[in-house]
């Protein structure tokens, strides 16, 4: 339930809104966001065929000194990295691989996941 707070001008009082609130809404930007981006490169893993837990994968393998050089960082992806291909108009150079496959293939090209043998396994 919201409370009221003082402003910090001494006027009147301004409604709160719960942390909770705010994390939703976060939760549902950073979905919406993600949702644009597959929408436009693919929503399956361009590897394995999966829609299950997908990510945008740098196809040269350079994502993270890609990251580096627009944030300063390289654990700098999800969400902002999301917005960056949304404002540049979603740049090749980039493909949709489900989180095992993209881990696999990390700065090479390729995965090194055996599908066939996984696929049995199940």
């Amino acid at each position: 339930m919201p409370e009221n707070t003082p402003s910090a001008g001494g006027g009147p009082a301004r409604t709160t809104r719960p942390a909770e609130v705010n994390r939703e809404r976060c939760r549902i930007y950073r979905l919406t966001l993600k949702a644009v981006v597959l929408a436009h490169y693919g929503r399956q893993c361009a590897c394995c065929g999966t829609t299950d837990d997908l990510t945008i994968d740098h196809i040269a393998g350079d994502g993270g000194q890609h990251r580096r050089e627009l944030f300063g960082r390289t654990d700098h992806g999800g969400q902002h990295y999301w917005l960056w291909l949304i404002k540049q108009g979603f740049p090749p150079g980039h493909q949709v691989l489900c989180r095992p496959c993209n881990a696999s293939k990390g700065r090479t090209a390729h995965c090194r996941l055996d599908h066939c043998t996984e696929s049995r396994a199940a």
